[in-house]
C-alpha cells in the first residue's frame, strides 16, 4: 500500500495565522485565558506539524502567548490580553493592510512634493526615496503575495 502524501500550503499567510488565532480564542470557553490547542486541531487548515509550531513560536516570541510549562513542552497556552487585542483590531490580515497603506500614502505624498519641488538636490533625493520604497516593495512582494 502506498503512503497518500498530503500537500500543504507553500506559505504561511497572514490568514491562516488569523485562523489559529481565532481558534485559540473560541478554545477558551471558560474565560481563563489558558487553552489547550494541538496540531490536529487545525489540521484543516493544510499547514504542516512544522508550519503550525512556527506559528506557535511566533505567537510566543511576539508575547501573545505563553507557555505555563517553562521548560517549553505541552500543548496548553496562556493568551495574553495582546492577542485578544490583536485579533479584535483585525489581526495579521489588518496589520499587512495597514502596512501597505501607509507605504502607499507615503509613495503619494513623496510624488506630490516632487512634483511641487524646484530645487534639483531636493528633487534627486526624493527620487532615490522613491526607488528605494519601488525597491523594496519588489522584495517584499517575492515573499508574500498579498504585497
Amino acid at each position: 500500500m502506498s503512503k497518500q502524501i498530503k500537500e500543504y500550503v507553500s506559505e504561511v499567510t497572514p490568514e491562516i495565522k488569523d485562523k489559529i488565532i481565532s481558534r485559540m480564542i473560541s478554545y477558551d470557553t471558560d474565560k481563563d485565558m489558558k487553552v489547550c490547542i494541538e496540531y490536529k486541531k487545525v489540521e484543516d487548515l493544510n499547514i504542516s506539524k512544522q508550519q503550525f509550531e512556527g506559528i506557535i513560536n511566533q505567537l510566543l516570541r511576539m508575547g501573545l502567548i505563553e507557555r505555563p510549562n517553562k521548560n517549553g513542552y505541552g500543548d496548553v497556552f496562556n493568551i495574553t490580553v495582546d492577542l485578544y487585542d490583536l485579533h479584535r483590531f483585525g489581526g495579521f490580515v489588518m496589520h499587512e493592510t495597514i502596512l501597505l497603506q501607509k507605504m502607499e500614502i507615503m509613495i503619494a505624498t513623496l510624488n506630490s512634493i516632487l512634483k511641487e519641488t524646484k530645487e534639483e538636490d531636493v528633487r534627486q533625493r526624493i527620487k532615490q526615496c522613491l526607488e528605494t520604497i519601488e525597491l523594496t516593495i519588489k522584495v517584499c512582494s517575492i515573499l508574500s503575495p498579498l504585497m
